[in-house]
């Protein structure tokens, strides 16, 4: 061990087999000596030297004992020079293990068998220790605060021939979480089996991750609940998403359309160029547009489209929320038809305005000129070339008076005397006159249903409404065809004709007549009723047989649907209001008798034709006339003769005229029945809204005559009063 002979190492001093190079060594080495003298042993590392100078290192045991009486010291000296070499390699290496795991950003643990043999300051600080000493020598699944579920996942890995990263989550001795990327690698350092555990720090990331998973459930769901249809597109049109209200509203399943286009879905939007809506929408944001998409089963529906950007990491994607706006655009229609119907109407009222403004006038026009005709007709003989000439007139001036009839009808202005009365039992009255205006080339065909109720209206006006709807369908049927009329009980409804119908709900008759003429376009059916509007070439329509039928139908409170094809026919449906009361036996059939009588009439006309005209009627059938241009002078003479007689005037009848000035003849029947209390009144006026109708209907109990009139309409009419009973004073 030291190199020398024995002789030579017993002449040695301790101090000259020690290193030698240290003044403390022989210091040193009595004191350890002293130790074990009083101690009984003492043993530690020593820097020996052998003789030849070379050093090594030894352990040195030193042991007290007694040899013929004197105390001396053995010492046995053991070479562990090799030892001493590895433990400073082993020094030295862990050394240079700490000072690149220190500069290591990832944590890492060293552990054999599972045994913690160290760690870095990363991990420390990772893990939320304090010192190494808080780990090392301890069993790593017990000293690494892991979760439950990383810990298995942990061993899993550890068990695993090729193990790959997982990430793990641990809780700090503070209660703090975090989360790390962790991986373990098998090798060998200093001829030992060992583990590295490297561990990164993820929890920013972790939590980033999080924050965009919420981000996207939250958008999922905002994508997913949305009332509207929404789809993820490319650059090119593909679908890459769409939520639930788009698989619904379209009828397809989310995986069949993923792997569409836009021009599968929305043909109607694809039409549009779309590379130009998205260079818009890349520079303005948004863009709105309108189309239609395609179901499933290839119906389709109009939407509105608002189209967003948004950039990824890939290429630029781009939101479309689409909105079905069906019911909008039919809305959207209603209030169009709505304001048209509006506009309509105020064409119509202005038409009226204008006709009733001159009816009075024209009215009393036709008057004197056809009760004039009519007095001249009667005393001209059969054959006199005059007679076909006043003939001519009286036909000018009836057309005329049915032309005045016809404004004030469709105005809804026309005075009637509406009576309870049956369809069935008109409209079969009518049959042969009916026949005649359609000619033998065209079928009347009647279907009359059994137990129709009853509707209130003017006989009068139903015979307009059908000869007016018969004429038409004639015209659309140059040809021949058939004509049918038909009637039958319905009950109608919001749900029939809308809220905006224009009809209360409840039971209505209708009448259809219909035929299978060449039909109307809808820009014909768009005027059909506004008044001289006709296709009709010149001279053979005034275009005003229609809107009479428009507007007779309406004052009695009704309404009429039109339905009509090119080529196929038209049918016009009119409703009317039900009544529960019985139908009054009204007769169509003409009566040609003009009627005479012998009483006192006190006539009141404002207009001299007309009261000239009136007298000359009345006294020709055999009655007395007392004829005045006004109110005041009418009752100024009434109360004289009153006055200077014993007994009443015999007047048997007033006559007057409703719209005077100064007094109208409403009040002059008050104040004369003052006087003449059983006076029987009969109002005549060619205006159409005067004092004794109101919207156009007669009040109940007033008897009127209707301008013009002609000989036998005033004395047919003058006759009824008289023999009628009389009426209640209002």
């Amino acid at each position: 061990m030291f190199k020398c002979e024995r002789n030579v190492a017993l002449e040695s001093s301790p101090n000259a087999l020690s290193l030698g190079e240290s003044p403390y060594s022989e210091v040193e080495a009595r004191e350890k000596i002293a130790i074990a003298l009083e101690k009984g042993s003492e043993t530690f590392d020593w820097r020996s030297r052998r003789y030849d100078g070379t050093l090594f290192w030894s352990v040195v045991s030193l042991h007290s004992v007694t040899i013929r009486g004197a105390r001396r010291v053995i010492a046995s000296v053991r070479d562990i020079t090799l030892q001493k070499e590895a433990e400073e390699a082993l020094r030295l290496s862990e050394e240079r293990f700490r000072a690149l795991s220190s500069l290591a950003r990832e944590g890492i643990v060293v552990h054999a068998s599972g045994v913690i043999l160290d760690a870095n300051q990363a991990f420390l600080d990772l893990a939320g220790f304090a010192d190494r000493s808080e780990l090392i020598g301890r069993y790593g699944m017990d000293a690494i605060p892991f979760t439950p579920e990383s810990r298995q996942r942990v061993l899993e890995m550890q068990q695993s021939e090729a193990p790959s990263p997982c990430d793990i989550e641990l809780v700090r001795p503070d209660g703090t979480r975090i989360y790390a990327e962790t991986v373990s690698r098998a090798t060998t350092f200093l001829d030992r089996p060992v583990r590295l555990v490297f561990m990164r720090d993820i929890t920013e990331r972790k939590r980033s991750e999080q924050a965009l998973r919420e981000s996207e459930e939250r958008f999922r769901h905002l994508f997913d609940v949305g009332a509207d249809s929404t789809f993820v597109i490319d650059e090119s049109g593909r679908l890459l998403d769409v939520n639930r209200a788009a698989c619904e509203t379209l009828g397809y399943s989310r995986g069949e359309l993923l792997g569409m286009t836009v021009a599968d879905v929305a043909p109607g939007v694809s039409a549009i160029n779309l590379p130009a809506v998205f260079r818009e929408v890349r520079e303005h944001g948004k863009v709105n547009i309108e189309g239609f998409h395609r179901r499933r089963d290839g119906t389709r529906f109009p939407v509105d489209v608002r189209i967003t950007h948004f950039l990824t990491d890939e290429s630029p994607r781009y939101f479309a929320a689409a909105r079905d706006v069906t019911e909008r655009k039919r809305n959207d229609e209603e209030r169009a038809r709505l304001e048209e119907s509006l506009r309509h109407a105020q064409r119509l009222e202005s038409m009226g305005r204008l006709a009733g403004g001159v009816a009075h006038d024209f009215n009393n026009f036709l008057t004197a000129i056809r009760g004039n005709v009519s007095l001249a007709l009667i005393d001209i003989q059969s054959g006199d070339p005059l007679r076909d000439l006043l003939v001519d007139v009286d036909n000018a001036a009836e057309s005329a008076a049915k032309l005045t009839r016809q404004l004030l009808a469709f105005s809804r202005k026309q005075v009637i005397d509406p009576k309870v009365v049956n369809l069935n039992e008109l409209v079969l009255q009518l049959q042969r006159m009916l026949m005649r205006v359609i000619g033998e080339d065209i079928e009347l065909d009647i279907k009359l249903a059994p137990d129709l109720a009853s509707v209130r209206m003017d006989p009068g006006q139903l015979e307009q409404i059908l000869v007016n709807l018969a004429v038409n369908a004639r015209d659309a049927m140059p040809d021949g065809g058939t004509l049918t009329i038909e009637t039958c009980n319905v009950h109608v409804s919001n749900a029939v004709f809308g809220p905006q119908g224009g009809v209360a709900s409840g039971p209505y008759v209708r009448l259809a007549v219909s035929d299978e003429g060449t039909g109307m376009t809808e820009e014909v059916r768009a005027h059909l009723f506004e008044p001289f509007f006709t296709t009709k070439e010149k001279g053979r329509g005034t275009g005003l047989g229609l809107p009479m039928v428009y507007g007779a139908v309406h004052q009695n409170r009704g309404r009429v649907e039109v339905e009509s094809e090119v080529g196929k026919g038209t049918a016009f449906k009119i409703f009317l209001p039900a009544v529960a009361e019985a139908a009054e036996r009204v007769s169509t059939a003409p009566r040609f008798e003009i009627p005479r009588g012998t009483e006192t009439i006190l006539l009141v006309e404002d207009d001299a034709s007309v009261r000239a005209v009136a007298v000359r009627l009345l006294r020709r059938q055999g009655y007395k006339v007392l004829a005045h241009a006004n109110g005041s002078d009418a009752l100024a003479a009434l109360g004289a003769a009153t006055a200077n007689q014993a007994r009443p005037v015999p007047v048997h009848l007033l006559v007057t005229d409703v719209v005077m000035p100064g007094m109208n003849g409403r009040a002059l029947a008050d104040k004369v029945r003052v006087l003449l209390p059983e006076l029987k009144v009969l109002f005549t006026s060619g205006y159409p809204e005067d004092a004794v109708a109101h919207h156009g209907v007669i009040e109940k109990g007033i008897e009127f005559l209707s301008k013009p009139y002609t000989l036998g309409g005033l004395a047919k009419r003058v006759r009824e009063v008289l023999d009628g009973p009389l009426a209640q004073n209002d």
